[in-house]
C-alpha cells in the first residue's frame, strides 16, 4: 500500500535531502584541510613531548595571569562543554589576559582579574592538562578526536545521501511531484466551479 504524501511531507523530504547533500559537499570540501589539521596537531604534540619548553608560558606576572585564565577556560570546557556560558565567559577572560600578556608592563594599569564567580578547581581536571602551556597534549588530542568524529559523520552522511538517491521518494523516475501538482490543479478546478 502506497502512503499518500502531503505537500508538507514532500517539502520536508526535499529540505532533508538538500541539507544532507550540502553537508556531504561541505564535509568533502573540508576533508583535506581537516586531515592536515589532524596531522599538524599530532606533530605539535610530538614536538611538545620532545621539548616541553616549546609551549611554556614563562614566569612573568602577565604569564601567570594568562596561565590562570587558560587553566580556567580548559576546566570550563571540560566541565561544562565548549559552547557553554561558562566556557564563553572563560574565553573572554583568556582574551583579556592575552591582551595583558602582550601589553607593556610599564603602563601602570591594574592587573586583570578573572571573573570571580566562574572559578574552577584545577584539581578537578589536573591530570588532563598541562597548565603551563596554552596548547597542550589534551587540547591537541581532543582536536584529533573531533576530526575523527567529523570523518565518521562524513561516512554516515554519504551513506544517507546514497540511500536517498536510491529511494523511491527521490528517484529520478518518481512522478510524485507531477501527480501532486495535478492533484492541486484538480482540487483548484473543482473548487473554482
Amino acid at each position: 500500500m502506497v502512503r499518500s504524501r502531503s505537500s508538507v511531507d514532500y517539502c520536508n523530504e526535499v529540505e532533508y535531502t538538500t541539507q544532507i547533500e550540502e553537508m556531504s559537499r561541505l564535509l568533502a570540501e573540508s576533508n583535506e584541510n581537516l586531515a592536515r589539521i589532524k596531522e599538524l596537531a599530532e606533530n605539535i604534540k610530538d614536538l611538545e613531548i620532545q621539548d616541553i619548553t616549546l609551549a611554556d608560558l614563562g614566569s612573568s606576572p602577565e604569564a601567570s595571569m594568562l596561565r590562570r585564565a587558560v587553566a580556567e577556560a580548559k576546566a570550563a570546557v571540560d566541565t561544562f562543554g565548549p559552547n557553554s556560558a561558562e566556557a564563553r565567559l572563560s574565553w573572554k577572560d583568556v582574551d583579556k589576559a592575552t591582551e595583558e600578556y602582550q601589553y607593556n608592563e610599564q603602563s601602570g594599569e591594574k592587573p586583570w582579574q578573572s571573573h570571580p564567580s566562574y572559578r574552577y578547581s584545577a584539581a578537578h581536571i589536573l591530570a588532563h592538562h598541562n597548565y603551563n602551556a596554552v596548547v597542550d597534549s589534551k587540547v591537541l588530542s581532543d582536536a584529533a578526536w573531533s576530526i575523527d568524529q567529523l570523518d565518521a559523520l562524513a561516512h554516515f552522511v554519504n551513506i544517507e545521501k546514497a540511500r536517498l538517491v536510491e529511494s523511491d521518494a527521490l528517484h529520478p523516475n518518481n512522478n510524485f511531484l507531477e501527480h501532486y501538482i495535478a492533484g492541486l490543479m484538480g482540487e483548484y478546478k473543482k473548487n473554482a466551479s
